[in-house]
């Protein structure tokens, strides 16, 4: 699995900040690259990155970077790293890559905006330019990364992906090679 896109889409001037041509041409060089290729059995499996709730973030945790030439500080103390429209486009970038090479996606960025009850023909959730939307705020714990409820979220995001994509991999097809934790021996049997 390929999980990359949520700290390059920070905002231009940012140090983490890849423009978004340089992050699709790495997911197509990581994708095609010749120890992958030459590994035919290896199944592969884009991960979107996932969105992120403005509203979430502190000033504090928007300042803790410097700029590419890793002297000067940020543009502004105060300012978001990033933007809900930013990150959304780095997700569209990284379903055309896995659409242009045939590898398939798993869609943690609709997944989540799903379980928010954000559609396409709606405002996009975690912008500061519409209201706050609770059930987004309720899946980060800190307006990007992951909390308890939003690791569920991507966790039956990508296994949907692996069982539609290589249901060979599903969880209940997967052999077990070593026993359960209640058969396996005592410490006093070693």
């Amino acid at each position: 699995a390929v999980f990359f896109g949520a700290n390059d889409a920070v905002l231009p001037g940012f140090q983490q900040h890849v423009p978004i041509s340089a992050y699709k041409d790495s997911l197509t060089k990581i994708l095609t690259h010749p120890l992958i290729k030459a590994h035919k059995e290896t199944n592969l499996l884009l991960l979107t990155p996932p969105p992120v709730n403005e509203y979430q973030f502190s000033s504090s945790s928007s300042s803790s970077t410097t700029t590419s030439n890793n002297t000067d500080p940020d543009p502004e103390p105060t300012a978001l790293m990033r933007k809900a429209s930013q990150t959304k486009l780095y997700a569209d970038a990284c379903r055309e890559v896995g659409k242009a090479l045939n590898v398939p996606v798993a869609d943690v960025w609709t997944a989540f905006m799903t379980a928010a009850g954000w559609s396409p023909d709606m405002p996009l959730a975690g912008s500061r330019d519409v209201p706050v939307n609770e059930k987004l705020q309720a899946l980060l714990s800190d307006g990007l990364h992951f909390n308890p409820a939003g690791y569920k979220v991507m966790y039956h995001e990508v296994t949907r992906a692996i069982r539609t994509y290589y249901p060979h991999l599903s969880p209940e097809n997967v052999p077990i090679h070593f026993p359960p934790w209640q058969s396996a021996p005592k410490k006093s049997c070693l």
